[in-house]
Order: C-alpha cells, then sequence, then structure tokens
C-alpha cells in the first residue's frame, strides 16, 4: 500500500493536469508526504478514515503523510477524470511559509490534523 514519492532533488512535485478516459479503479495506498489533490473534472469518491467523500469539479482533498486514503473516479470517455496532485514535505513547506505566518498555520493545521476531514 506504500508508494513512494521520489522528489529526485526537488522540493515539490507537481503532476499537472493528468487526464484519465478511461478505466481509474485507484487503490488504497500512503506516502511519506503530504499530498493536494485538486479536481478539475470528475465525479467519484473519496475513502478516507472510513468516511467517503464524493469527487466533484473543484474539489480540493488534503492527505496527510501517511495517511491511508483510496481515491475511486467513475470514468468514461464522455466524463474524464482531470486532476493535479501536488505532493510536498511539510518541513520544506515550514521553510517556505514562514514570511507567511497565518498560511503556515493553516497549512499545518491541515497536515496535522488528528481528524481530518477531506475536502473543502
Amino acid at each position: 500500500m506504500f508508494e513512494p514519492v521520489n522528489f529526485e532533488g526537488n522540493t515539490l512535485v507537481w503532476d499537472y493536469q493528468i487526464k484519465s478516459v478511461n478505466e481509474f479503479k485507484g487503490y488504497y495506498h500512503w506516502h511519506q508526504c503530504g499530498e493536494i489533490l485538486y479536481v478539475h473534472e470528475g465525479q467519484g469518491i473519496v475513502v478516507l478514515n472510513n468516511h467517503t467523500y464524493p469527487i466533484r469539479k473543484g474539489m480540493l482533498f488534503f492527505f496527510q503523510p501517511y495517511q491511508l486514503h483510496h481515491v475511486y473516479a467513475e470514468v468514461h470517455p464522455d466524463t474524464p477524470y482531470e486532476r493535479n496532485i501536488f505532493y510536498v514535505e511539510p518541513i520544506v513547506m515550514d521553510r517556505y511559509l514562514g514570511a507567511f505566518p497565518h498560511r503556515r498555520a493553516f497549512f499545518f493545521e491541515v497536515m496535522e490534523r488528528k481528524k481530518s476531514t477531506a475536502g473543502f
């Protein structure tokens, strides 16, 4: 279930406008870093902490480091699943957000929340 993210010396890994037009089952997995998922198009569900959340256009999901999650998109040629995925190391974000205390506090509130809500 562990899906490592290789930063290869980068501070951020960003997959921009990934588009799935065929089957997308997804799977339960977790990463050593945080994941931010933004949905451009699509429908389906996210399973996180024994709760399901709908996938809809404009949804933003935060997954904490080591947090088991499952993304299932209902994909057909006429209803693709399009998204951006950002992988971030919280320690790196701490350094970058140091000059922005309110944004830093919000980021760490989301990334470290004990009982996380998935989407906004």
